[in-house]
Order: structure tokens, then C-alpha cells, then sequence
């Protein structure tokens, strides 16, 4: 039995609690089991109401695997235990003291906990499923579930803007340069995420802007800074674009990235990074106040008309430069766009909002997110499967989060889904199908 097992289930009173009794076999009553005590030395939990025998007690609880573990920790010599009223154990094998010399009321734990939650505890934390709890997942009630969901998302979203602080500084606070760089790492996914931000961050904005006008030197710009122009090639194209770029890198002493930098194992030929850059300049040509622009937009259409860049012709039939392939236009698709606004616009309306302490900026992040389409990936693909389909993108956030965060690292006694669970033990319909 580890320990934390024990803080759980003291913490959520899973056991008999009108069968408790200490091993002197006076009654105990637990008014309130007391506040989880995980930052700080001392007791396990502070500031317990319980009532053993006839006495009322507001102290400290102490929980040890075996009641002789409070003299190993050297708990009987240490003043700062003094105030603990209840010693809770798994196993009793020794009468402790406090160092005021006080006998220790001790509870054992082991007898009194239903064996279908222990089971549970178990089988969740050593199974192989991604997800453990798939068979009793959807009998969980359904507002116990949105309301944990609802937290996860903004979890997720609190987590995603503090990634992008640290950004923000780094570009001075330019909101135009955080919007343009969260939205290329976007374009890049996580192959290329990191290369996009690199390629971003390697000029300034002014020199964009500057170049921005004439596609052919703003595609200059970005395929020479991403390192694809030291080569000789045989086509007129990519050969007009070097001349463009030795100038530029000339003019603006700018330092291109390698070449390796780039990813291109396991990618599909849209998601190949020449491809991703010419759709990035697609985005860029002509625009500038990216943040101003993406901020007033208010439904998905308005965001699939934004980001409506036409791609340079030659990339309808290019993977690579002088690699010819079938012709196929080449475009931001709407649900690449729905990527875009989700892991980029969205962070940064959080970021700006916490900047402005604008509130309802907040919740227009929020509202932006119940308006766009679930994505498909493998991770909802599995909570599909087990019956929880995310109508739409926020919902599809929250149960990303809840794998990413709970279910992979099979932190099951941290969940609310799974506390409901185990609160419940025995009475899910689940439970009748599977027997775990």
C-alpha cells in the first residue's frame, strides 16, 4: 500500500466512517478530514475537526503504512507533531507517542476500506489501456464530467498563454511578432515547430514589412532565411529567388538557418516545409497588424477568409525546388485553419487578455472555441471509442488535456472522473458489462 494511496483515501473519506474506530475502540466522527498538506513540512493534513470518544479535536492528521513508521520518521521526538490528534495507518504493530508525551489515538485504515476500491486503485494505475476507466468513463454523471472538462480547458489554455510569455518578452512585446511567430510554429506542428520559430525570430519585423509587398522578395526572405537558398538549382524560379535573397542578406546582414534544421521524416507532402513557407507567405504578403486584424475577427468563416493567401503557382506542382510533381492547388485547408486559430489565436487573446485584464477578451477566446470543429487525432479517436465525442473544439481541448495530463501518466487518484469512480464503486452500470 504506497503512502499517497493512503492521502487519498483519507483525504475523499473512502472507507467506513460509521464503523471507525481507534484500536483503544473508542468511535471516531470525521467532521472534516482537513486540508491536504503537500508544500510544507509537518503533518499530512492540518487543521482536522474529528471527535474521538467524547472529545471534540481540531488538530492534525499523520497517515503511515505501519503506526511503527511515526518513530522511524522520528515524528515522537519532533514538537511540530504534537498538535497531530489522529495517527491513520494502514497497519498497527506499535502504541507512539508525541514528544509532549501524549498517547496517539491511531485509526487503522485497512479493514475499513471497500475491497471494489482498492481493486479499482489498482487495476487503473498498473493497466495498459491509454485509457483506464474506459468501461465506466461515460456512466460517470455527466455534470461531474463538463465540470472537471470546463477546468481542464482552461488548464490548458493558462498553460499554452504562460508558454508564450517568455516569447512575448523576447520579441519585446511586439503583440504583431507573437501572433506571427505562435502562428508559424502552428503551420509547423510539432516536426517543425521549433525550425518555424526559428525562422520568425530571425528577422525583425521591419524588415518584413518592408518586403512584404512584392511576394517574389518576401519569398525570398523566408526560404533563404530558412536556410533553402545556398544550393544552385536549374529552374528559373528558385534561381530568381537566390538572386533576391543574396541581396537581401546583404542589405539587411541577416544570418540564414541550416538547411538540417528542417524536419521531413513521416510528413505528408503538404505538411513538407518548403510547402508550409509559401503558404506562410501567402499569409504574410501584403498584411501587417496581424494582431489587431485576428483579434477582431468573430466566427470561423471570418478566419477562413483571413487566411485565403493564394500560393505562388509554382508550389501547386512543387515539393522541393526542381522536384516536379502532378498538379494540385495548394491551399490552407478550413481545418488546418481551425489548428491555427486554436493553438495560436486563442493562447494569444489569453495572453492579451491577462495583459489588459480584459475579461471578456477572455471569453471570447472561449466562445471562439465552442464555435470551431472538433479536430481528429488519435487522442480523440480513443475517447470516441469509449463513447465521448467532442462536439466541438473546446471540448475537444478539455479531453486532449485530460489524456495528456491525467490518463497517460495514470494519474487516476489526482481525476475527478476517476474519484467518481471510485466514490461509486459497485454501482456503474459499466460495472456489471466488465468486472475489473
Amino acid at each position: 500500500m504506497q503512502e499517497k494511496v493512503l492521502h487519498y483515501l483519507w483525504k475523499y473519506s473512502l472507507f467506513e466512517r460509521a464503523a471507525a474506530l481507534t484500536t483503544d475502540g473508542e468511535a471516531i466522527e470525521v467532521f472534516a478530514t482537513g486540508t491536504h498538506n503537500v508544500d510544507s513540512g509537518g503533518p499530512d493534513f492540518l487543521n482536522a475537526h474529528l471527535k474521538i470518544g467524547a472529545t471534540h479535536w481540531y488538530g492534525h492528521v499523520e497517515l503511515h503504512f505501519k503506526s511503527s513508521d511515526w518513530n522511524a520518521h522520528a515524528h515522537h521526538s519532533n514538537k511540530s507533531y504534537n498538535a497531530v490528534a489522529l495517527h491513520v495507518v494502514w497497519e498497527h504493530d506499535l502504541a507512539v507517542f508525541t514528544e509532549s508525551g501524549r498517547a496517539l489515538a491511531c485509526f487503522v485504515l485497512k479493514d475499513k476500506v471497500p475491497e471494489k476500491i482498492l481493486t479499482y486503485i489498482a487495476n487503473f494505475s498498473n493497466s495498459a489501456d491509454a485509457i483506464a476507466c474506459k468501461e465506466l468513463v461515460t456512466d460517470v454523471p455527466v455534470l461531474t464530467r463538463n465540470f472537471f472538462l470546463d477546468g481542464l480547458l482552461v488548464e490548458r489554455l493558462e498553460r499554452k498563454k504562460n508558454g508564450l510569455k517568455n516569447d512575448f518578452d523576447r520579441l519585446h512585446k511586439n503583440w504583431d511578432h507573437i501572433t506571427l511567430m505562435a502562428i508559424a510554429k502552428t503551420m509547423g506542428l510539432r516536426h517543425n515547430s521549433a525550425a518555424f520559430e526559428r525562422l520568425i525570430t530571425s528577422f525583425s519585423l521591419d524588415v518584413l514589412y518592408k518586403n512584404n509587398d512584392d511576394i517574389i522578395m518576401l519569398e525570398a526572405l523566408l526560404f533563404g532565411q530558412a536556410g533553402f537558398l545556398e544550393a544552385e538549382y536549374f529552374e528559373k524560379y528558385p534561381s530568381d529567388l537566390k538572386k533576391c535573397y543574396l541581396f537581401l542578406k546583404k542589405k539587411y546582414d541577416l544570418f540564414p538557418m541550416a538547411e538540417s534544421e528542417w524536419q521531413w521524416f513521416r510528413l505528408r507532402p503538404a505538411s513538407f516545409p518548403l510547402r508550409r513557407i509559401a503558404q506562410l507567405a501567402a499569409f504574410l504578403h501584403n498584411r501587417q497588424h496581424f494582431f489587431s486584424a485576428l483579434s477582431a475577427l468573430q466566427k470561423p468563416s471570418d478566419f477562413y477568409e483571413y487566411f485565403d493567401g493564394k500560393v505562388s503557382e509554382y508550389w501547386h506542382t512543387h515539393r522541393y525546388f526542381d522536384d516536379a510533381i502532378g498538379g494540385k492547388t495548394l491551399f490552407l485547408s478550413k481545418s488546418f485553419i481551425d489548428k491555427i486559430v486554436v493553438n495560436a489565436v486563442v493562447p494569444i487573446l489569453f495572453l492579451r487578455s491577462e495583459y489588459n485584464s480584459d475579461f471578456d477578451l477572455k471569453e471570447k477566446a472561449l466562445s471562439l472555441l465552442l464555435k470551431i470543429k472538433s479536430e481528429e487525432n488519435r487522442i480523440l479517436k480513443a475517447w470516441k471509442k469509449v463513447g465521448l465525442t467532442a462536439a466541438n473544439s473546446g471540448e475537444g481541448q478539455a479531453l486532449i488535456e485530460l489524456h495528456n495530463e491525467f490518463c497517460s501518466q495514470k494519474k487516476c487518484l489526482n481525476c475527478a472522473i476517476g474519484l467518481s469512480i471510485f466514490k461509486n464503486a459497485g454501482h456503474y452500470v459499466g460495472e456489471i458489462q466488465k468486472e475489473y
